[in-house]
């Protein structure tokens, strides 16, 4: 049921990424590499639902460890930003921090990453930057549509009271 899946998923999100065991590292990794590849909405909300988890991801994205470990960090990074730029829903709030920005940047100036890694980092910044843009966008938008309905209501308003005016004038015009 949906508590044995929150249970799972807050016991991924509480120690299987740090977990003690390399292989329990390496196949949270896969899972959350799946997870933000997939095109199933409901599934990468889950990777949205791991408050410890996705700091951590950027963590091991950016800092010097091994680097399969980071390259892999770096891919889920991007396929989070991927679905962010193009308009997906799914924003990790590790992605909307200045300082993961920072972060990326000064791993990729420092060399200390693999070229794969570095590539997957920079298009993370690309994708983020698109998705503010986007996001924007569709603010000033929704902006536009409020500003333009209350014109309507407006005019419809005078519209009805210009009515009631010539009906009265009509109607005072019988007796």
């Amino acid at each position: 049921g949906r508590s044995a899946l929150h249970h799972a998923i807050v016991v991924l999100d509480r120690t299987c990424v740090l977990h003690s065991c390399s292989a329990v590292r390496d196949s949270t990794l896969d899972l959350l590499l799946a997870l933000s590849r997939t095109k199933v909405t409901r599934l990468k909300a889950i990777l949205t639902s791991l408050p410890n988890t996705l700091p951590t991801v950027v963590v091991l994205a950016t800092q010097k460890e091994e680097w399969a470990v980071r390259r892999k960090a770096a891919r889920i990074l991007s396929g989070l930003a991927y679905d962010f730029a193009s308009g997906g829903v799914l924003v990790p709030a590790a992605l909307r921090m200045g300082a993961y920005e920072d972060r990326v940047a000064a791993a990729i100036m420092d060399g200390e990453i693999s070229k794969e890694a570095s590539q997957h980092l920079a298009q993370t910044l690309v994708y983020i930057q698109k998705g503010r843009v986007q996001e924007r966008a569709a603010r000033e938008r929704e902006e536009q549509e409020r500003v333009h309905e209350k014109a309507l209501e407006r005019a419809e308003g005078r519209a009805l009271t210009l009515q009631r005016t010539e009906e009265e004038a009509k109607g005072g015009d019988r007796t």
